[in-house]
Formats: structure tokens, C-alpha cells, sequence
């Protein structure tokens, strides 16, 4: 095992490494994955700004840890501190690296990853996705989540933050808010299941219009609008629904809010 302590800028290279774990309070860190170090597991740890230590570990089953001391992966939602503390770090590491990021009030980009898991936790810190492969699991408070062209999985799941997907394609969606809106651009694989629920956060979703879906939307009070002229809206006094079959309804479509308006469009081929 390789450990720094690191207390100033610093740069520190490494090699062997197949795993990246990211845990820090307030900052910023960026990760970004590079092809041509995939067979020699090389990695840059560029640490630019810094108030209280951080802790560098590769360990020897190829796993770098990049953590502000004290604070542990099971701790991300319960950290308390009256220390000023705070990073700023750029880290590239082999684009097949399975990255688990964990923040406080830190913003997160993580581009160019290829690999089997990706997964997030953020108290208030914005976290952007951006050309990752890879089955997604985010877990924030009222931290946002933004999407771009990343291909895979999605679980998300925050009381406040907004999910926002911008192009990519996925194979199973699921999103669960409170008040958080969900904005979510994106093709979907024949097959696939889409489940969103919100309490007063909105839905827009627009998805290829070949798209194939058994679908079941239902609001409390929220309003219901679509582009699918095959799906049928009834209103009964407590509840609106919406439902139907597009396309080849191979995949499943469910959504339900409690006052969240929902909008289901549909993206025409150029």
C-alpha cells in the first residue's frame, strides 16, 4: 500500500490503478478517464487548492483513495464539522475505472468513463455525468444531477436536487424526488422500464418518437400533457390519469406525482 498525507498543492503520480474512491468536503473535483492509460492503470492526482489534509491511498488491490480525513463513505449524510475544510482536485485515471464519489457541498464532473459502476453521493454539491458508459447510481440531497451522453443504467433518488439528462441512451431509469424537478432527454432501449415518482417536483420526459412503452402516469393534482396521441387522460376528482400503449410497448413507462405537472414529448427523427 501507497499512502500520501497531503497538506499544500501537490502533484502525485501513480500506476496500478483499477478503482477510483473520491470523498471530500466543499471544493471541487474532476475526474476524467483516459484510454491509452487503461493497460498501465497510470493516474494524476492534481491537488491545486487545499484547506485541511487530504488522505492519497493506493491501495494494493489497485483501489485510490482521495478522502478528507475523517469523513467516510457511510458518513457522506451525516457529516458535522466546524473546521474549514476544502479541495480542489483534478484526478485522471484508466477510463475502465469504477468511480464512487462522495461530497459535501463539493461540485463533481466525472467524463470519459467506461465501466461497470459508477456512484454518487452529494449533500449539496452539483454533480455532472459527462460521456460515461456505465450503470449509474446517485443518491443526493439537495444536490443536482446532469447527464451528457452517458450510456447505461440510472438510479437516482433526492430530496431537493434536480436530475437533468441531456442525450445518452438507457437501458432502466429510475428517479424518485421530493421537490426536485426531473428534466430528462434520452433514448431508451426496446425492452426497458422508466419508473419516476415526485411529490411536487415536475416531470418533462421526451424520448425517441419509435418508442415503445406500456404506459401509466397518475397525479394527485398535477397536470398531464403528451405527444403520444395514443395515450388517454382521465380525470376523476383526486386523481388524473394518463395511460396507453406507444409503439410496440415492449418497455414500461410509470410516473406519479402528488402535485407535479408531468409532460411526455416526443422527439422526431431528422
Amino acid at each position: 500500500m501507497q499512502q500520501w498525507r497531503v497538506e499544500e498543492p501537490q502533484s502525485i503520480e501513480l500506476e496500478g490503478v483499477r478503482r477510483l474512491e473520491v470523498r471530500m468536503v466543499s471544493g471541487r473535483v474532476d475526474v476524467v478517464g483516459r484510454t491509452e492509460d487503461a493497460e498501465s492503470g497510470a493516474a494524476h492526482v492534481e491537488v491545486s487548492r487545499l484547506e485541511g489534509p487530504l488522505t492519497v491511498t493506493l491501495d494494493d488491490d489497485g483501489t485510490l483513495q482521495i478522502v478528507h480525513e475523517k469523513l467516510t463513505w457511510g458518513g457522506i449524510f451525516d457529516w458535522l464539522s466546524g473546521r474549514r475544510t476544502e479541495a480542489v482536485v483534478a484526478v485522471s485515471v484508466p477510463t475502465t475505472c469504477p468511480v464512487r464519489l462522495g461530497v459535501v457541498s463539493a461540485d463533481a464532473v466525472v467524463s470519459e468513463i467506461v465501466a461497470e459502476q459508477t456512484e454518487v453521493k452529494s449533500v449539496s454539491g452539483d454533480v455532472t455525468l459527462d460521456h460515461v458508459r456505465s450503470s449509474v447510481r446517485a443518491k443526493t440531497v439537495s444536490g443536482d444531477l446532469e447527464t451528457r451522453r452517458v450510456t447505461g443504467a440510472l438510479d437516482f433518488e433526492t430530496v431537493s436536487g434536480e436530475l437533468a439528462i441531456a442525450g445518452g441512451r438507457t437501458s432502466r431509469l429510475v428517479a424518485k424526488t421530493v421537490s426536485g424537478d426531473l428534466m430528462l432527454d434520452v433514448d431508451v432501449d426496446s425492452g426497458s422500464k422508466v419508473d419516476l415518482k415526485t411529490v411536487s417536483g415536475d416531470v418533462t420526459l421526451r424520448v425517441g418518437a419509435e418508442s415503445g412503452f406500456e404506459v401509466d402516469v397518475s397525479s394527485t393534482s398535477g397536470r398531464l400533457e403528451s405527444a403520444f396521441e395514443a395515450l388517454h387522460v382521465n380525470k376523476k376528482p383526486g386523481r388524473t390519469t394518463m395511460s396507453g400503449r406507444v409503439g410496440a410497448a415492449d418497455g414500461r413507462l410509470k410516473v406519479t406525482t402528488v402535485s407535479g405537472d408531468v409532460v411526455l414529448l416526443a422527439r422526431v427523427p431528422r
